[in-house]
């Protein structure tokens, strides 16, 4: 159990770097898009395999994601090296605002196909 929670901080850790380096005026632009895509594919509720299919809905998160991440943080140039005191997110709630309206948008959808 310990192992997985140490995965988990260090994914966390991951992930704010992602967050902290997209924003680097030095970063190239193909490296902010796949930091963009890596984050978005996390907080998305569309997968490759939907989550309902049992296994392999949770299967392709734990292994595309990690890779995303993977691949994200190889992108990101060796001149550009962030530290946790680098990295600030507080007041970037504004970022999760298109993830918010894609779910109203799909629970709407949702709610008038299958209740009305």
């Amino acid at each position: 159990m310990d192992n997985i929670k140490e995965k988990i901080r260090k994914i966390n850790k991951q992930v704010k770097m992602l967050a902290g380096a997209i924003s680097h005026p030095d970063m190239p632009w193909y490296a902010k898009a796949m930091i963009g895509f890596t984050i978005a594919y996390a907080l998305s509720p569309i997968d490759l395999i939907p989550d309902f299919i049992p296994v392999l809905g949770y299967v392709d998160d734990l292994l595309l994601i990690p890779l995303f991440i993977f691949i994200s943080l190889k992108l990101i140039p060796k001149s550009i090296v962030l530290t946790e005191e680098d990295i600030d997110l507080k007041g970037k709630w504004y970022y999760g605002i298109p993830i918010v309206i894609l779910w109203i948008v799909i629970i709407y959808c949702l709610y008038s196909k299958f209740l009305k």
